[in-house]
């Protein structure tokens, strides 16, 4: 558990600063054919993290956004 946390840290940090360089220095073409897997990827991995500290919770939502994002994502992936 403690590897995921450290590869979430990284992944969001490195999310971070892309951003950060796209609004504050240079305007980079983010395309969203790279943005979106990615953050998908990024919220899966927080939610295998919430499911392995065995919180109680009803549902858990960054595991719920990443599906949505996924099922969105393999639905274009198809139409094209």
């Amino acid at each position: 558990m403690r590897i995921l946390g450290i590869v979430n840290f990284t992944l969001a940090i490195c999310y971070l600063c892309v951003s950060l360089y796209h609004f504050f220095i240079n305007s980079i073409d983010l395309y969203t054919n790279y943005l979106f897997p990615f953050l998908a990827f990024i919220f899966f991995l927080f939610g295998i993290e919430d499911v392995l500290k065995k919180e109680t919770k009803p549902f858990n939502l960054y595991l719920l956004l990443s599906l949505v994002l996924f099922i969105g994502l393999g639905v274009e992936l198809l139409k094209s």
